[in-house]
């Protein structure tokens, strides 16, 4: 059986007090992409560092994940660009919870779809979306996205 929500974040705050006290490494982020969809006129990127198209491939990951289990690491968020613009995300995903990391994902939630939904939905992924305005318009002229994929 299952753990509940509950117990899973009950479980990651006494990880998160463990980790403070004995000072590990407890949530590292993760860029597994610097590809974007977006082209956001809050984001650090645009000006300072111009997306080359990278990508970490599974293999690398898979070491890495090996790597932050050593450190004590828990909890990974995975970040852009974009994370879900990595052909290879929802494996992704499946690799650290593999390795039994809670995962969060830092998105602008536009490329989620049912597919991936369903796909992700046993992981019990944490999200986090970026919704920059409910107005089309607005939020059209700040994600530099069409406005209308706030209808989804």
């Amino acid at each position: 059986m299952g753990s509940t929500m509950t117990e899973h974040i009950d479980l990651f705050a006494e990880y998160e007090r463990k980790a403070v006290t004995n000072r590990i490494l407890l949530t590292p982020l993760i860029e597994i992409t610097d590809i974007c969809n977006a082209k956001c006129a809050f984001c650090y990127r645009r000006e300072t560092e111009p997306a080359k198209g990278s990508t970490l491939s599974l293999d690398v990951l898979e070491r890495l994940a090996g790597e932050l289990k050593t450190l004590g690491a828990f909890h990974v968020k995975l970040t852009g660009g974009e994370p879900l613009c990595h052909p290879e995300f929802v494996e992704i995903v499946e690799l650290f919870r593999d390795h039994h990391f809670s995962v969060m994902v830092v998105s602008n939630g536009v490329l989620f779809n049912k597919a991936m939904i369903n796909r992700l939905k046993d992981t019990y992924l944490d999200s986090f979306i970026s919704i920059s305005s409910l107005d089309k318009q607005t939020y059209s002229e700040i994600m530099g996205l069409d406005g209308s994929c706030l209808s989804k």
